[in-house]
């Protein structure tokens, strides 16, 4: 999913490869997985 990562432009690895994953299985994230990623990039 290019349009997720280009939104979450990190160095943190084990957030993309969290987000990666998630892409995987999904090809339109919901809001709660969404939130999920975006959280975790918080941190």
């Amino acid at each position: 999913n290019k349009s997720l990562k280009n939104k979450l432009l990190s160095g943190n690895k084990l957030c993309d490869a969290y987000a990666e994953e998630v892409s995987l299985y999904t090809s339109l994230l919901s809001s709660d997985i969404h939130a999920l990623i975006l959280d975790c990039y918080a941190k």
